[in-house]
């Protein structure tokens, strides 16, 4: 699944950088399963970008501050203080969600400001409870290293404070707790970041949320995703539609309802819904890495489904788009060659054909349906001389 575009240092006004680092993942498979495992991009997308907006998450320089040692110790005074456990399991589901964010700012631009950032990192690690000695020392004696083992790290660590989000919302439960909506959609929310397992609890609290009142784009986009993520495609459908109620004019939800028709084969409500996300994130400023990455999978996916409806000609114009911004784009070249192929254009199939390859040899079928366009080549410059 394409659970992560990122590559920890983009910049995010700077698209071709973004592009490049895209190119060199997408290129190692095909379209089939480049556009499917964009279903989960759109997920995760959506959870750390819709569900919780980054000026709604919080972090270490705003209301995520609690004493959960002092906490713990109110609790077990007060097994039934059950707005104390709330607040702690709240505490434990925000905390989760913003250390999964697996990037770093924009502005560092040194290794000692690179090191610095860490040993922040680590510091609200220890205030969480974390034994950070081990990784102290390896950040003290080898950068490279320990960048690498940190984000490793660092989703391990958001994972257990999904699960202790969860244990301690299930307690407040059967402690008698009274869970509010919003409650019932954080419950929800933490079961959902444990993946698969998770997703029925997920959407036994989501569906209650929104029984209990908090009917919005986002309960809805997120029992979209879920249902999206089991298989159940009509499911993720009925569910994005309903939030376009609420979202009109969301980008993320245009793509997920995009995907999903595209997965369940349905390719002329898929364009429509791409060429909507395309136009959406078109005046929008700012753009951050994963809304990049949502514009770069909607056009390979657009002119995807372009071609399954026997559209070559629109297709070409959405791949030439792409190596404008990227020439050396490898996705972008190949489909280009498959959709001049198809409209008979033998030579300019041929050379994006051989670009891919140049830019990776070996890449999927481009051999072979270049080993076609060479046989139709020949075949008809025979034809040709047997006419003069």
């Amino acid at each position: 699944m394409l659970s992560s575009f990122r590559q920890n240092s983009f910049s995010k006004n700077k698209i071709s950088v973004i592009f490049f680092q895209l190119k060199q993942f997408i290129s190692k498979y095909d379209t089939e399963l480049l556009i499917s495992i964009a279903v989960s991009a759109g997920i995760a997308v959506a959870v750390l970008i819709y569900i919780y907006a980054p000026w709604q998450r919080a972090n270490s320089n705003s209301q995520m501050v609690l004493d959960v040692e002092m906490t713990n110790r109110k609790l077990s005074k007060d097994p039934l203080d059950h707005a104390t456990r709330l607040e702690l399991a709240r505490y434990y589901l925000q905390w989760g969600l913003a250390v999964s964010k697996n990037e770093l700012p924009d502005d560092i631009s040194s290794d000692s400001e690179l090191k610095d950032y860490f040993e922040k990192k680590l510091s609200e690690w220890e205030k969480l409870g974390e034994d950070v000695a081990k990784l102290r020392s390896v950040l003290n004696k080898d950068l490279t290293g320990f960048r690498r083992r940190f984000f490793s790290e660092e989703q391990n660590l958001a994972r257990g404070m999904f699960e202790q989000s969860v244990l301690l919302f299930r307690q407040a439960k059967a402690l008698g707790a009274n869970f509010s909506a919003r409650d019932l959609y954080d419950l929800g929310t933490a079961y959902y970041q444990l993946g698969p397992e998770g997703y029925s609890g997920a959407v036994k609290y989501l569906n209650q949320a929104v029984a209990n009142g908090l009917v919005s784009a986002r309960a809805l986009t997120f029992l979209g995703n879920v249902s999206v993520a089991r298989g159940d495609i009509d499911g993720g459908i009925s569910m994005y539609r309903r939030a376009l109620d609420y979202a009109p004019d969301d980008p993320i939800l245009a793509f997920n309802l995009a995907i999903a028709y595209k997965e369940h084969g349905q390719y002329a409500p898929a364009v429509e819904f791409f060429i909507a996300t395309l136009r959406l994130y078109q005046d929008k400023e700012n753009l951050v890495e994963e809304e990049l990455s949502i514009i770069l999978q909607t056009r390979l996916a657009l002119g995807w489904c372009l071609l399954k409806l026997s559209k070559p000609q629109e297709a070409i114009e959405h791949f030439e788009t792409l190596l404008d911004d990227q020439p050396d784009l490898t996705e972008a070249h190949y489909w280009l060659g498959v959709a001049y192929g198809t409209i008979g254009k033998i030579d300019p199939a041929k050379a994006h054909l051989q670009r891919t390859l140049k830019l990776s040899p070996g890449y999927r079928d481009a051999v072979d349906r270049l080993n076609q366009l060479n046989q139709i080549s020949r075949q008809g410059a025979v034809i040709r001389g047997r006419v003069r």
